[in-house]
């Protein structure tokens, strides 16, 4: 499977993690199921890593319903490689 990576200077990379954060909406804090407030269990660089693959996939799905008509098996079949896409 091909791979993508981002090299990002130690320097800048808490800044990165922290604007991707602020900037998509991630929760310091969630809801636990009782009412209550718990930390929120996904890293903000976990969070930043899963908005680019997100980004990738809406880009892709994009250019294939502007380009194509794709049947209904060909868009299970899509999603099913969508779901292939892991976060390293």
């Amino acid at each position: 499977m091909a791979s993508i990576s981002v090299t990002i200077p130690d320097a800048k990379a808490t800044e990165i993690r922290d604007a991707f954060a602020r900037q998509l909406g991630r929760p310091d804090q969630i809801q636990d199921g009782n009412g209550g407030m718990i930390p929120n269990p996904e890293s903000k660089t976990a969070f930043a890593k899963r908005m680019l693959v997100e980004y990738v996939k809406k880009i892709y799905w994009r250019d294939i319903q502007s380009t194509i008509e794709p049947t209904q098996a060909e868009r299970d079949t899509l999603r099913s490689d969508f779901e292939a896409v892991i976060i390293s």
